[in-house]
């Protein structure tokens, strides 16, 4: 199964629907990850708005190898975004 998933995915392109994303992102990437920091880069560039945070000494599972720096990235994201309870009321 992986071999036919790999295969799609090596012609797999998201990078033309990204600036369609209108919702608040975190981006984060990890020092040790596989993934070349240009091409996450890329991507945060491409969805307006996002924010893109860097995690030291921690790979592919942050929330594992990194589980304070993690939380506090995500904490801290959530924390910034707009309040809209009762905005409806």
């Amino acid at each position: 199964m992986l071999r036919y998933l790999n295969k799609d995915l090596a012609t797999y392109d998201i990078h033309g629907q990204l600036a369609a994303i209108k919702t608040p992102a975190l981006i984060i990437h990890c020092e040790a990850e596989a993934i070349p920091i240009e091409a996450v880069r890329k991507i945060h560039e491409q969805i307006g708005g996002s924010e893109f945070i860097v995690l030291k000494d921690c790979g592919h599972f942050p929330y594992i190898e990194a589980p304070e720096d993690f939380l506090r990235a995500v904490r801290n994201f959530l924390n910034e975004l707009p309040n809209t309870k009762g905005d409806e009321e």
